[in-house]
Formats: structure tokens, C-alpha cells, sequence
């Protein structure tokens, strides 16, 4: 993947809305904080670090399969104590406004 072509994260609204319930189960155990922090530093690592396949020291996650059919790689990732397991397309994507590589954010969980 070119360094040059911007990445677009993207939830769906029903992952968006199992955050929002993790974020509420986190506060119940007041662990809040750091889930708030881990997970702000999740996003910044699927927005700025090296993503699978790239073989990088600060490669940000692992491979853990591809996904031919669609074009992706499923990888996973955590810092404590939040887990993601994510996409990443094999080619550039366009959808008229420019190219984009899409990271679509599957799962994330709450590490005990």
C-alpha cells in the first residue's frame, strides 16, 4: 500500500453503538479512563501507524487472514485494555471524491 494514498476508518452504526455500551460497562467498573485512552489511541494507530501487510517495526496489529473474495486482510490488535479486530483493503478504493485504503473496524472489545 502507497504511504500517499490517505486511510478512511470506518464503524458501523451498530459497532458505534456496542462502543457506547462498552464505554458505559467501563464507567460501571471504573475503568473509564482507560478505555477512553485506549481507545482514542487505537484510532490514531489505524489512522497513522503501518498496517498489515506491511512489515514495519511500528506495524500497528497483526494478519491473521486474508479475505480474497473482498479484497481484504482481517488483522487484530490491542492496547490494553481495548481489543479491535479490523480490514484492511488490498487496493486503493474510490468513490469519486479520491482514493482511499479503507480500514473497516469489525469488533472491539473490552479486555478483563
Amino acid at each position: 500500500m502507497a504511504d500517499s494514498i490517505p486511510r478512511r476508518v470506518i464503524y458501523s452504526q451498530a459497532l458505534l453503538d456496542q462502543i457506547k455500551a462498552l464505554a458505559q460497562f467501563a464507567h460501571q467498573q471504573g475503568r473509564l479512563r482507560a478505555f477512553a485512552k485506549s481507545l482514542a489511541s487505537v484510532q490514531d494507530a489505524l489512522e497513522h501507524r503501518p498496517l498489515p501487510p506491511v512489515d514495519h517495526c511500528d506495524t500497528f496489529g497483526e494478519a491473521r487472514f486474508p479475505l480474497r473474495h473482498l479484497g481484504l486482510l482481517s488483522c487484530g490488535a490491542a492496547i490494553a485494555p481495548v481489543a479491535v479486530h479490523f480490514s484492511v483493503s488490498m487496493k486503493p478504493q474510490n468513490t469519486g471524491a479520491g482514493e482511499f485504503i479503507g480500514v473497516y473496524v469489525t469488533r472491539v472489545e473490552l479486555m478483563e
